[in-house]
C-alpha cells in the first residue's frame, strides 16, 4: 500500500485518481478548500482535510504532509479560470511552489504534478516533433489561456530545479469521455484525452519510482495504460526540452 497526499482533491482528474487508488488498496488524504465536497470525496474512498492553497503558508503544508504519513505528494490543483490571472498565479504557479517547498521541509523525495501540455519557453523553437497542426494548436492555447499557460511554466521550472524525485504529467484537452484505457505518452502529438485515463496514468506513474525526472505529455492513443508507461520509462524521452 502507497500513502497519497493529493492537492486539489476535489477536481475530476483527482476525484478519479481517488477512486482508482483506493479500490487498489491505496490510501489517499485529499486537500480541498471547502467542506462542500468531502461527500464527493468520501464517496471516491479518501480522506478529505480542509486546507486553502491561497491561504497556507509553507509550514502549513509540512503539517499537513507530515499529519497524512503520506509517502507520495501529488499536485492537481488548479483555479479553473476562475477569479482571474492574479488567483490564477496564485494557485497555479504560488501554490504549487509552496507545496514543493513543503514537500522538501517535510523531508520527503517524491512529487508528481498534473500540469498542461505545451508549457514551455515559446522564446525558443518549438518541440522538433510538432507539425503544423501542433502549431497552430500551440497558438491558440497561449493566446486563449496564457495566464494559466505561464503560472504553469513557473510552476514547473521550480519543480525541475527543485531536487525533488519529480514526475510532471502533460495532459492535452482535458475531456469528460468515457477512459478508453490506451494513450499516447511521452512525445504525442497535441490532442484530447478523458480525464479518467489522465487518472490511471496519474497512478501508473505515481507507482513507477522510475519515472522521476520525466515530463511527459499525454493524449488518447493505442497503447495501454501500463504499457505506455513502462516504454515511457525505458525511452527517458522528455516531453519538455528541460
Amino acid at each position: 500500500m502507497t500513502s497519497f497526499i493529493l492537492f486539489g482533491g476535489s477536481g475530476k482528474v483527482a476525484l478519479a485518481f481517488t477512486s482508482l487508488a483506493t479500490r487498489a488498496g491505496h490510501r489517499v488524504t485529499s486537500i480541498v478548500r471547502s467542506s462542500d465536497h468531502f461527500d464527493k470525496i468520501e464517496a471516491a474512498g479518501g480522506e478529505p482535510k480542509l486546507l486553502s492553497i491561497e491561504d497556507t503558508d509553507v509550514d502549513g503544508f509540512v503539517n499537513a504532509i507530515k499529519a497524512s504519513k503520506a509517502e507520495v505528494v501529488i499536485w492537481s490543483a488548479g483555479a479553473g479560470g476562475k477569479g482571474g490571472p492574479e488567483r490564477t498565479k496564485a494557485i497555479d504557479e504560488i501554490g504549487s511552489k509552496k507545496v514543493v517547498d513543503a514537500v522538501k521541509k517535510a523531508g520527503l523525495k517524491r512529487f508528481l504534478a498534473v500540469s498542461a501540455t505545451d508549457t514551455r519557453d515559446r522564446s525558443k523553437p518549438p518541440p522538433s516533433w510538432y507539425n503544423e497542426k501542433d502549431l497552430e494548436t500551440s497558438d491558440k492555447m497561449w493566446k486563449s489561456i496564457p495566464a494559466y499557460m505561464e503560472a504553469k511554466l513557473r510552476a514547473d521550472s521550480y519543480t525541475v530545479s527543485s531536487g525533488l524525485d519529480w514526475t510532471l504529467l502533460r495532459p492535452g484537452l482535458l475531456t469528460d469521455d468515457e477512459p478508453i484505457g490506451n494513450i499516447a505518452l511521452g512525445r504525442p502529438h497535441l490532442g484530447s484525452v478523458s480525464r479518467r485515463d489522465v487518472a490511471a496514468t496519474l497512478l501508473a506513474l505515481a507507482l513507477e519510482p522510475k519515472s522521476a525526472g520525466l515530463a511527459l505529455d499525454l493524449q488518447a492513443g493505442e497503447t495501454p495504460v501500463e504499457e505506455a508507461v513502462k516504454k515511457a520509462v525505458e525511452k527517458r524521452e522528455n516531453a519538455w526540452e528541460l
